[in-house]
Order: C-alpha cells, then structure tokens, then sequence
C-alpha cells in the first residue's frame, strides 16, 4: 500500500542555509493512492520545514521505522554546498616566520643568480684577471662561459646557504615547547576546586599571548550559568515571589514549608518539586481561595505558563511516575513550566493532536491547533488551543515591547502597573516576559487558518507572510501579566573581566534583555563602574542610530577622558596610550 502512494513535493532550489527549508507537499488522488494527472492543484498543501528535513550523514535513533523522500543528492546537499577549503589557522609569527623565509629565498636566488652572470662574463672575457684565480674549464667544444655561469650558480647556492635561517625552525619549537611546559607548571592557572591545572592543548598557543584587543561575547551561557530559576512574577498588577539570596538558606526552606502546608490546605499536588522550586510566595493560594478578578487572572496566568510552549514531558524513574522532568530548546521555557507545575498548574504529556494538564487537582485536556512559534524576529511565542469546553484561545508571552504593542484598547492602568513592575525585575538584573491572551471565535479561526496554511506552504517568502498571517490574530491580547526569571552569573565572572580590563583588552557583550536589566548586569559582573560615563542609545532604525551616536560623540567624545583617551583623565582608560579625539570621528566614519 505504501508503495502505491502518490505525492508530489515542491521544495525550494539547493542552497547553503542549514537551518531554513521552503516545501509543500500535496497528497494525489484524496488519500494519495491513485495516478498524477498534474489536475489537482487546488488540492490541500501541508507546509514542509526544517523540523521535517534530516541533514546528509544525520543519525536516528530511538526510531523503529521512518518513511522519507530524497530532496537533494550529490553536490546539491545542503552539508555538501557548505562544504569548502580548511582556513589556515597558523598563528602571527609562523605567518612571520614564513614570509621571512620565503624572503631569504628570493634573496639567495638573487645572489645566485648575480654570481653566475657576473662569473660567466668574466670567464669569457680575455687576459682579465680571472686568469689568475680561475683554472680554465675545458670541455668537448672549448671556453664554455654560460656552462662556467650555471656551475657558478649552483657553487654559490652552496655557499650561501646559510642566508636561509633553516634552524630558527626547530629554535622556535624548542622555545613553544618550554613555554607550554612552564604554562602547565604555573600556580596561578590552577583550579584548585577541580584539582585541575592549565594543559595546553598546542605548542603554539604562546603565540597568541599578549595580541588578543577585542573580546566580543555572548551573556547568556557565556557569562551567566544559563541556568534560569523563576523568581517573581506580576499579575494584573500585584507582584508575587519573595527575593532569597543564596546566603538565606534558612529562610528559603522556611518558606518552603510553608508553601509545602499552604499547598495540601488547598488542593494536592503530587507532582510539586518543593526542595527545588524557586518560586516562593504564599500569597498566591490566598487569592486562588477568593472568588476574585484577582484569582480568575491568577489562573489564566499560569494557565498561560502550563500550554504555551514547546516543552517536551519526561518521567526518567518509571517507579516515580509522578516525577517529571522538562526539556526544552530554551531553559526559561522550562523554568516558567517547572514554576507553573510547582504552583499546581502542572502540564503532564503532549501528543500531536492534545495537550494534557492538571490544574489544581483537576485534569485538563487542550487541543492544540496551531503553534506559532518563537523567533528572533518575532521576541513572541503563540499557540492556538480548543478548551473542553469548546472555547478557542490565543496564548501569547513574549518581549514587553512586542506584547505591549499588541493589547486591546482601555488598558492603560493595568499595562503602567506591569511595565513598572518589569521596570522593578529589571534593575534587579532579572530576565522579563509578558503575558497574554484572547478568546477567538469559530469563523474568525477558520479564516485565519486557511490564510495561515497558505502561507506556511508558500515557497517564496515564507517568513514574512507567515509573520503576517501571525500579526492578523495576535493583537486584541488581554495582558495578564509579566515574569521574572533570573540567570546567575559564571562564578568568576567579575574578577575575570576586572583583569581582562587590567590588561587593556576591550570587551563588548550581546544581549537581548531589557536595557535596565543589560545595566544591572554590567555592574555586576564590571563590565561597568561607576567611573564611566553611561551613553544609553534608542533606536529602530540605521539614521537614528547613527544620529544618536553623533550626538553623543558631540557631548563627551572629545571631552570625557573614558571616550576621547585623552590623556591624563580620571577615568577607567587612566594609564591607556592616548588617541586624538579624531579617532571617534574616523570610527564615526567607517560606519558609513
């Protein structure tokens, strides 16, 4: 039977993205078991993607079987059309070393080359003075002056050849291999929690030492932990979550078990994690027992937390079934599911077709129609479900920005109250989302959907008409509310950075948190100090950037000794070699 199935599939022209892939494929003949007449073209289209193609040389595992269709051979795989030429990772001075002697070269070959003309014109000519030094080379017809001038050539790569530095070679290595030894042996790369020392892994990493300027770094994973606990949340307005320190162990296990009593008074959640839970308020079950807005948002908060998402289920200890473990692409979906889980919004297994959940003791059941996921572009995440009881909702979370854009009208208190709260998780250095929801009706569904179906399959550009399609049914959004989840800092982070700073190198760190919260953590880990002059730029576009970097250059770059390196400042840059002012205008330039 599967052999007589008929389909065809439109896929996007070879190409080098490995993370993006355009396709369609329409089923022939209504269940696919019939001949191709090339008649069906208003035939249904399922959208293919990334998610549904597996890369040359990729490995399946844990699957018993798998039906596929070969999209691209040969050279026009996309691992093939990435494929190109080793670059050479020689260091600086091998580099040197390199040109040096090819120069040496060049300059034997010159030498060799001057003494066998020079040698085979004086051979020629008669009584010079060559008589005197030179015996007469005979051969089989006679003077042979250009025979005379290949044998001076050869004679005098001979005697030259010292001119080539040969042996600066194996000095060089002999050297490298001294430093790499005395790396190994210093005291002060020791880690002594790990009772391990610095172990070059090449001879030439000296090479590098003391020529690195610039450091450009990513944060999150980098410099913090990446591992996200949930600390505070706002809904409708009221903040929740106490703020423990690591140094209050005592009173984080204090509220713990108060939280762990509050929980069983109520309802019983044996799926709850409370030695690990993050998340410590009791205030939030105390307005869950009133018959309030305030309870009703506080459900449709969580409710929001337990279904938008992408996070796949697991119980890794058969014999504790009611243990489960999240998994997710990110770890703030998987601490915002663990929080909700933990609270008693727990969510329990997905399939294709449903999502299960148990809220509050009571079982849950959400089919789940459409998932407009997240991406850079997009700072939203969204998914369409049908609740048991018939009801279709929009579950969004995403930046404040995106969110705040996309609520319906006569909300204004409630979005100050939140955007000050986040405002307030912010400048603690936590990581902000917002929340929201909104209740579709049939028509307005299925309309939407067939728009959002054609626009999966189209084969042009997809993102855009899909992030059209999107915006059409993301606005209208009741706000719920916003959360706080915090990443700690690498331990050593700050005193790294401090040294680094020492040595004159530069360091700029990418970050997509709020700006409050790209500041607390500047401070934090030294990036910034209080010595430095804070230039904080805003904007959408390439000329307001630029005009806004101008502005600033105008008021502190030829002034503040942090901007101009102006010599003799107070500054962070005191004891740096001083540049003129016209440096930022040459930078400025470059820009362009």
């Amino acid at each position: 039977r599967l052999a007589a199935f008929r389909c065809v599939i439109d896929a996007e022209p070879p190409n080098t993205q490995l993370y993006s892939f355009k396709g369609s494929m329409q089923i022939l003949a209504g269940d696919g078991y019939g001949e191709y007449d090339g008649s069906n073209g208003d035939t249904a289209r399922d959208a293919l993607g990334v998610d549904n193609l597996l890369l040359r040389g990729s490995v399946v595992r844990n699957t018993q079987w798998a039906v596929g269709v070969v999209v691209f051979t040969g050279d026009d795989t996309k691992v093939m059309m990435n494929t190109g030429e080793t670059p050479s990772k020689r260091s600086r001075i091998e580099r040197m070393m390199n040109y040096q002697v090819m120069s040496q070269f060049a300059l034997l070959f010159v030498l060799c080359f001057l003494s066998a003309v020079l040698g085979g014109i004086y051979y020629a000519r008669p009584n010079s003075f060559q008589a005197l030094f030179i015996v007469d080379f005979e051969s089989s017809s006679g003077k042979s002056a250009p025979l005379y001038g290949f044998l001076t050539f050869w004679t005098s790569l001979i005697l030259y050849q010292t001119v080539v530095p040969i042996s600066l070679y194996v000095t060089i290595e002999v050297v490298k291999t001294f430093q790499a030894y005395f790396i190994s042996q210093d005291i002060d790369m020791y880690h002594a929690p790990t009772d391990k020392r610095c172990k070059p892994q090449a001879w030439n990493l000296s090479d590098d030492l003391g020529q690195v300027e610039y450091i450009f770094s990513d944060k999150t994973g980098t410099l913090t932990q990446n591992v996200m606990e949930f600390r505070q949340c706002s809904i409708r307005g009221k903040v929740y979550g106490e703020i423990v320190g690591d140094d209050e162990p005592d009173r984080a296990a204090e509220l713990r078990r108060t939280m762990d009593a509050r929980i069983s008074q109520f309802f019983e959640n044996p799926y709850r994690q409370g030695e690990t839970t993050t998340f410590l308020d009791t205030a939030v079950y105390d307005d869950l027992e009133l018959d309030s807005t305030q309870a009703r948002a506080v459900i449709e908060f969580f409710t929001v937390l337990a279904v938008c998402h992408t996070v796949i289920s697991s119980t890794p200890d058969p014999a504790r079934p009611q243990y489960i473990e999240y998994k997710a692409q990110s770890p703030d979906e998987a601490a915002l599911v663990a929080t909700a889980r933990d609270v008693g919004f727990v969510f329990l297994r997905r399939d294709k077709e449903y999502v299960y959940c148990s809220f509050m003791g009571q079982d849950q059941r959400f089919q789940l129609l459409a998932t407009l996921e997240f991406t850079s572009a997009r700072k939203r995440m969204s998914v369409v479900v049908r609740r048991e009881d018939g009801r279709i909702m929009l579950l969004s979370k995403g930046a404040d920005s995106v969110i705040m854009e996309r609520i319906r009208a006569n909300q204004e208190r409630l979005r100050q109250a939140t955007l000050d709260d986040l405002e307030l998780f912010a400048n603690h250095g936590l990581r902000t989302l917002c929340l929201g929801y909104r209740i579709l009706d049939e028509a307005e569904y299925r309309a939407w959907k067939r728009d959002y179906d054609r626009a999966m399959a189209s084969l042009g550009d997809r993102e855009s008409e899909v992030e059209e399609a999107c915006g059409r049914i993301e606005r209208g959004l009741q706000l719920i509310g916003g959360t706080a989840i915090e990443d700690k800092l690498q331990d050593g982070v700050p005193a790294t950075i401090a040294q680094l700073a020492l040595a004159g190198i530069k360091l700029w760190v990418l970050t997509g948190d709020k700006t409050e919260t790209a500041i607390n953590i500047g401070y934090s880990c030294n990036l910034l100090n209080n010595d430095m002059q804070l230039v904080v730029v805003k904007a959408d576009d390439h000329d307001s950037t630029r005009e806004q970097l101008e502005r600033a250059l105008r008021e502190f770059g030829d002034t503040h000794a942090d901007l101009s390196y102006a010599g003799g400042g107070g500054g962070v840059m005191a004891g740096v070699a001083a540049k003129s002012p016209g440096s930022w205008r040459r930078l400025m330039g470059r820009m362009q």
